[in-house]
């Protein structure tokens, strides 16, 4: 019963230790990488439990541990992989996915239901350029782009023909789909099939409908993933000497019986897990790189857990480990009953043993994750058992001291007694010990004295402590020596109070005493070579200096005549040097124009009040140095300000080349990694082409100008050297300059830029044709004569970086007509968030564009500028931001 009120004690001390030490929560927001927040994501970070972001996108998760860093991120939702996640500047982590490739999966049946092989299926729009053709059973994957949404307005070709909607037949999660073709085309099919066919047909499909039960498709998805759990892409995995390919998302395929009782390897790589997910038919291979370095593991020689938690957290892990193996040996019997019960079909039966076989290695997995839950169980056990010993014995040692003080204080009763004893005896005999009762009072003042000195110390204490805090606190203290001297005061007579500070390279101690100021620039000077200073000689011995007499005790420290006092001179006097690590940095002065005004003065607090003023010297050189490097780099970072506004077009230059043109430029910090750029070019056929581009680079501030400075300079050479004049062509210069300027071959970074880029020229039929490439960019335009806002979508790849995955940028031909405008923005705009967390966002970008469209370009520019304000009143700018607009 004890040992279990021990236990309870310890656990509830524990818990209330780890909440105390506990730090903050660790707060976050998912996005996509437009920046949309993102709802219903599964998040889990290091070893806390996962949890799901609200509908803002953001997620919350206790830190009861008071962990400060993050080791391990990993996001699940489904058409997302994680993209990047970064501790951001409020203490937020910030993590960014990346929408994957849809694959979706079908079926293609008659009308009454039986499956249609070799058939066409696609589809419709340019954007859908994938055909393929159904297999054996009717089914088919068509692989489409990350914004394809699947629903009944989608329009199917089965064969050439246009599925009715009443055909397509859409899965829950929309990851498949079931499709009819026409029946006009069926009907012409059966009338030539003659009845005896017609019911080998259905006895046929019985068979299959028979064979198909359970659903195991014959294809296995194998997933590799790198020792932090992120996909490991573009990895050569080798099967029985054959090589496969990881994609983008470290996945790829392979016949599921073709993988059973296979040697697979990676080259550098050891395979330190593999698990089967027989449900959606994926293998997972966990992969570690044999070439990193090993860390010693740390070595916790003390700790202190949380029993409970632990305990419970293993015991539900093993229930949950528990039904998961029942639920194993429950489809392994039943897989083994259907082989030697039925007869399948040789393929059939192939894939049959291929899910058998996987569905033992995730049993033999499952098994060894439950002996690891109850190996570690017991281990706790053995903790817990180890600990209550140790606090037993604790304990017993506590009882014999406790023991031993009972005997103490019986002795000390004892004598209490006798010398109660005695007591009486000297009243009976008071006559006789009259004197020694007399020194008796005598003591007992002596005491109460001693009390009060005592009490005088603690309250000098605490003075002293209060005054260093005021030291330490204040960085330009000379700005606050009057009220350092007011506190000093309080603890002793200082009329006059200096805190001098050493200056090495020139061998003085500069003095600031109150009634200093920075507008007065009043100081006192003292040299180390002076042999007639005070302060000199304290600060050259380190030796505090203490004199109550200062005409009588001068002499024995320096010179006699060394001082006039034929003028006023303080009778008092305390030099204290201040030293950190064992070098000196200065010197406390105090005076007082009294006699023996310290002579019961404490030197331990002087010494503590010295210690104080030490750092606080320390703190304000440090501050001082900081001061005038921050300085330096403002007067650099202006500079640079100069150097970029140079190299951008001067905005006469665009407002000259069209009807009417603005420009909202809006730099985070004094340089911006925004920059617009403007050009004319004459081709060789005649033909007068204008060119237009706001970039949006990796960053603010200056990195993000260094960058800027390399686009427009790349962009210059380009069309004005190289004569290019088609923007695709332009786009992929400039792809290949950034990444050959910033070597990001040899080096792994993603540095890069969005652009969008426009050529505008004039046909002869008097439209203007206008040519857009964007790199993650829009264009927002406006035609007069269609009184319409609409929006040409950039490609989905930056400029810069080295992409796994080559992808060509395109052109969008626009024809307008002259008065029609267009505008170019980089996210800065849209992303700017109010004190909510609210983003202005593009739509309500669209809508102010829109509104203020009939108005001139000023007009428009202040209607932007009116809003963001209003926007993001209470809150820092986030982020560059550019708006060009022009009318044609």
């Amino acid at each position: 019963m004890r040992l279990k009120l021990l236990f309870f004690l310890l656990s509830t001390l524990f818990t209330i230790y780890s909440f105390g030490q506990g730090g903050k929560a660790i707060q976050g927001v998912v996005t996509d990488d437009h920046g949309r927040k993102l709802p219903d994501v599964q998040v889990k970070i290091n070893d806390f439990d996962p949890v799901m972001t609200t509908k803002d996108g953001t997620f919350y998760i206790p830190n009861i541990l008071g962990e400060t860093s993050i080791n391990t991120v990993v996001v699940s939702k489904e058409r997302y992989s994680l993209g990047d996640w970064a501790m951001m500047d409020d203490a937020q982590v910030k993590i960014m996915m990346v929408k994957m490739d849809f694959q979706l999966r079908g079926k293609v049946v008659d009308h009454i239901g039986n499956p249609l092989t070799d058939v066409e299926v696609k589809l419709k729009g340019e954007q859908f350029p994938q055909k393929v053709r159904t297999d054996a059973r009717g089914e088919f994957v068509l692989h489409l782009p990350p914004y394809a949404e699947i629903t009944k307005e989608s329009n199917f070709l089965i064969d050439g023909m246009i599925t009715p909607k009443e055909g397509i037949h859409i899965g829950e999660n929309g990851n498949s789909v079931i499709l009819t073709k026409p029946q006009l085309l069926v009907a012409k099919t059966e009338e030539k099939v003659s009845p005896e066919i017609q019911q080998k047909v259905v006895e046929k499909r019985k068979e299959v409908e028979l064979q198909t039960e359970p659903d195991i498709s014959p294809v296995l998805v194998v997933v590799v993933y790198e020792e932090d759990i992120s996909t490991a892409s573009n990895v050569s995995v080798f099967i029985d000497g054959k090589e496969y390919k990881t994609n983008q998302h470290g996945e790829f395929e392979i016949l599921a019986d073709s993988i059973n009782n296979s040697e697979v390897s990676i080259p550098s790589h050891s395979i330190e897990n593999r698990r089967y997910d027989f449900e959606d038919n994926y293998l997972f291979l966990y992969i570690k790189d044999e070439n990193k370095e090993k860390k010693p593991e740390e070595v916790h020689l003390e700790y202190k857990e949380n029993f409970h938690l632990v305990f419970n957290a293993l015991e539900a892990e093993k229930q949950l480990l528990q039904e998961n193996g029942q639920y194993l040996r429950k489809e392994i019997m039943k897989i083994s009953e259907r082989l030697e019960r039925d007869a399948p079909s040789n393929m059939r039966k192939k894939e049959l043993e291929a899910y058998l076989q996987r569905l033992q290695e995730s049993l033999i997995d499952n098994d060894l994750a439950f002996e690891n839950a109850q190996y570690k169980t017991n281990k706790m056990l053995n903790r817990m058992r180890s600990q209550i010993m140790e606090k037993d014995e604790e304990i017993e040692q506590k009882e014999i001291e406790t023991q031993e003080v009972k005997r103490s204080l019986y002795i000390s009763v004892a004598v209490i007694v006798v010398f109660l004893i005695m007591v009486l005896v000297l009243v009976i005999l008071s006559r006789k010990f009259k004197k020694q009762r007399d020194e008796l009072d005598s003591l007992s003042k002596s005491l109460n004295q001693a009390r009060k000195e005592v009490v005088k110390v603690h309250e000098e204490t605490l003075a002293v402590t209060d005054i260093g805090q005021r030291f330490t606190a204040l960085l330009d203290f000379e700005q606050h020596i009057d009220e350092l001297q007011e506190g000093v005061n309080l603890l002793l007579d200082a009329s006059v109070f200096g805190i001098g500070i050493y200056h090495e390279q020139e061998q003085v101690i500069e003095f600031y005493d109150q009634g200093y100021t920075q507008k007065e620039g009043s100081s006192k000077v003292v040299r180390l070579d002076d042999q007639s200073s005070l302060a000199g000689w304290s600060f050259r011995n380190e030796v505090e200096l203490i004199i109550n007499d200062l005409k009588e005790e001068y002499h024995l420290y320096i010179p006699e005549g060394s001082i006039d006092f034929s003028e006023p001179q303080p009778r008092s006097m305390i030099f204290m040097p201040l030293i950190i690590g064992a070098q000196p940095v200065g010197l406390i002065k105090m005076q007082s124009m009294e006699k023996n005004a310290y002579k019961q003065v404490s030197i331990s607090n002087l010494k503590s009040l010295a210690s104080y003023a030490a750092i606080a010297v320390a703190n304000h050189k440090v501050y001082k140095e900081l001061k005038q490097k921050n300085r330096h780099i403002t007067d650099g970072i202006r500079y640079a300000q100069t150097i970029q506004f140079s190299i951008l077009p001067p905005f006469e230059l665009i407002q000259k080349g069209f009807q009417d043109a603005f420009l909202l430029y809006q730099p985070k910090d004094l340089v911006s990694g925004d920059f617009y750029w403007y050009n004319e070019v004459k081709t060789d056929k005649g033909k007068n082409i204008k060119y237009l581009a706001v970039v949006d680079c990796t960053g603010h501030g200056v990195p993000g100008a260094f960058m800027s400075m390399i686009g427009n300079t790349l962009l210059n050479e380009i069309i004005n050297f190289n004569g290019v004049t088609d923007t695709v062509e332009i786009m992929n210069l400039l792809n290949e300059g950034v990444q050959t300027t910033l070597r990001q071959e040899r080096r792994i970074n993603d540095d890069g830029m969005d652009v969008g880029l426009c050529a505008i020229e004039e046909t002869a039929s008097g439209m203007i044709k206008v040519s857009y490439t964007g790199a993650k960019r829009p264009l927002y335009y406006y035609s007069n004569s269609e009184k319409s806002f609409d929006i040409l979508y950039g490609d989905v790849k930056s400029i810069g970086s080295i992409h796994r995955v080559k992808k060509q940028f395109t052109t969008h031909n626009l024809y307008l007509q002259k008065g029609d405008m267009l505008f170019l923005t980089t996210d800065g705009y849209a992303d700017q968030n109010n004190p909510f967390k609210e983003k202005i966002g593009s739509v309500k970008l669209r809508e102010i564009l829109e509104k203020n469209i009939g108005k001139s370009g000023e007009e428009q520019k202040q209607a932007l500028e009116k809003a963001l304000k209003s926007h993001m009143a209470g809150v820092e700018q986030r982020d560059d931001i550019t708006i060009l607009g022009v009318r044609i």
